[in-house]
């Protein structure tokens, strides 16, 4: 079994520190697509929200799949997973994403791959779901390359204002089965 770090908050998320993954190509592939700005960061979601189908990123899916199929077996002690969405994520200095969930039910599950960073890169900041009508405690996540976050989607998180040009990540919905 794969290691991953788990993190006991309201509810849990899962840390793999990927390995064997060289993103120098994938970075070469991302340069290449048109990203929009949406609020105050930028993003592929709106031209095209399943980065993962894409021909050009087949060994990146090939590396994520890797992870979450085992992060589905022997954590969830589920069979299956489906790919619902895919898409990049750049930051500028200042951007940011606010608060925001990805889904509501129990068997969806969200991850964010992280491309490049920086130890300029902002900070991912999860809160405990009911936020910020109950208010439990909230955790801060520090990005590093080729990390990956599991997390159930309906948990509230944002990225905190961001200090360098070199945050770009790999977000993504999954329905787990």
């Amino acid at each position: 079994m794969l290691e991953a770090e788990k993190f006991d908050f309201v509810n849990s998320f899962y840390l793999f520190k990927t390995k064997n993954f060289d993103n120098h190509e994938t970075k070469k592939k991302i340069n290449k697509l048109q990203f929009k700005y949406f609020t105050k960061n930028l993003t592929t979601f709106y031209n095209n929200n399943k980065i993962l189908e894409s021909d050009d990123f087949v060994d990146l899916r090939k590396h994520i799949d890797f992870y979450v199929l085992s992060f589905v077996k022997n954590i969830l002690n589920k069979d299956n997973f489906t790919h619902r969405n895919s898409w990049f994520q750049a930051y500028k200095p200042h951007n940011y994403h606010s608060l925001h969930v990805h889904g509501l039910e129990s068997f969806e599950y969200s991850f964010v791959f992280y491309v490049q960073t920086s130890d300029d890169s902002s900070e991912i900041k999860f809160y405990n779901p009911g936020y910020p009508y109950c208010y439990y405690k909230d955790y801060v996540f520090t990005p590093y390359e080729n990390d990956l976050l599991i997390f159930n989607s309906y948990v509230p998180h944002e990225v905190l204002p961001n200090n360098d040009n070199q945050r770009i990540s790999l977000a993504g919905n999954i329905q787990v089965s």
